[in-house]
């Protein structure tokens, strides 16, 4: 519960950073780095605890948790933010279906994370590029 409630505290100090001044390719590299970020500092620590229990049985103890529902809904609207500047922009469809939206972000921040635990020496960069250029080209 302590990952889980530090990660919601580093989510709102995120959250203050992402800004409608920015473009949305800045907000972009501020939530992938982010992401990396929180892998780097928390994939030790959740590789320890996972070593003493199953994975299934971590997320069933949070279930319930209303710190985890807290920080669900703070990322949804982080990556909503981030998505109204696109549509701002004009780089994301208007049109598109909201959820399909946020899959495509996180989905992105995902595959920043696996490239970063599958090869250390992974260029992070080089990554946050083919995130972004993935961001636009299925949200255009």
């Amino acid at each position: 519960k302590s990952l889980v409630y530090n990660f919601y505290e580093e989510v709102n100090i995120f959250s203050s950073k992402i800004d409608e001044n920015l473009t949305f390719k800045e907000n972009c590299y501020i939530l992938f780095d982010f992401f990396t970020n929180r892998i780097i500092t928390i994939s030790p620590y959740f590789q320890l605890l996972s070593s003493n229990f199953k994975i299934k049985d971590f997320c069933d103890y949070l279930k319930n948790d209303s710190i985890l529902d807290n920080l669900k809904n703070d990322l949804y609207s982080i990556t909503t933010k981030i998505i109204s500047i696109g549509v701002t922009e004009g780089i994301i469809k208007e049109d598109d279906n909201k959820d399909y939206q946020r899959f495509v972000m996180i989905s992105a921040c995902s595959g920043i994370a696996n490239s970063f635990c599958e090869n250390k020496s992974t260029d992070l960069e080089i990554c946050k590029s083919y995130a972004y250029e993935f961001i636009k080209r299925a949200l255009k």
